[in-house]
């Protein structure tokens, strides 16, 4: 997955025509994680949960509350009862 996502942004970064293909490869095989039961996770403005995402970084924000998902650095797959991995994210500090 990680793979097709890089090769889609490459693509597109170099504007090679089969971007697109690619893309769709990546998108057949998300759909096919879910019909397996694992859905994507890829959630902006929702609250950090622990039990489907891994912090990898974290920045301030007076916009959005403490503990917040601000972006996705790579898809997740799964739910918290059945995690095939959690998503890596980027969400705002806890406040005390």
């Amino acid at each position: 997955m990680d793979g097709l996502t890089d090769a889609v942004v490459y693509a597109k970064q170099v504007n090679d025509p089969l971007a697109e293909g690619v893309e769709s490869v990546r998108e057949q095989a998300v759909t096919a994680l879910e019909r397996l039961g694992y859905p994507r996770i890829d959630g902006v403005g929702v609250p950090f949960d622990p039990r489907i995402h891994e912090v990898v970084s974290v920045v301030e924000s007076d916009e959005l509350p403490p503990q917040t998902v601000v972006a996705v650095a790579r898809l997740g797959f799964g739910n918290p009862e059945r995690l095939l991995r959690p998503a890596s994210v980027v969400v705002t500090p806890a406040r005390e």
